[in-house]
């Protein structure tokens, strides 16, 4: 009946593009993305080459060392979230774990990305 969400922790690559090297751990990452030039990105404050996504947090040291900065998304105001497919009146249902409830749209993009 309900789906975890799954917690992803994104770091975004501030001073130089994505290639071996330039992130720790490659082979925890779980997603990437990298940008076609350096961008701004609102999350963080600055601009980025991209950014990779792990399972587990990284340590600060080491995100200063790789001079990788912590951004948030979507997810992780629902990373302890439970998600009903759809109630009788075509609505997502989000519960999160403080048991606040909250209704998207079924054709809401901003809720489609988390219901794979």
């Amino acid at each position: 009946m309900f789906n975890k969400v799954n917690k992803t922790y994104r770091y975004f690559l501030t001073q130089r593009p994505f290639t071996v090297g330039s992130v720790p751990n490659m082979d925890r990452i779980v997603n990437s993305k990298e940008f076609m030039n350096k961008s701004f990105v609102p999350t963080i404050g600055q601009e980025a080459w991209g950014y990779v996504e792990y399972r587990e947090s990284l340590d600060k040291d080491v995100c200063e060392q790789y001079e990788l900065k912590e951004g948030y998304d979507l997810s992780d105001y629902y990373s302890n979230t439970y998600v009903k497919e759809a109630d009788e009146n075509g609505y997502i249902i989000i519960i999160t774990i403080d048991k606040s409830t909250i209704k998207y749209q079924k054709n809401d993009d901003n809720i489609n990305n988390y219901l794979k």
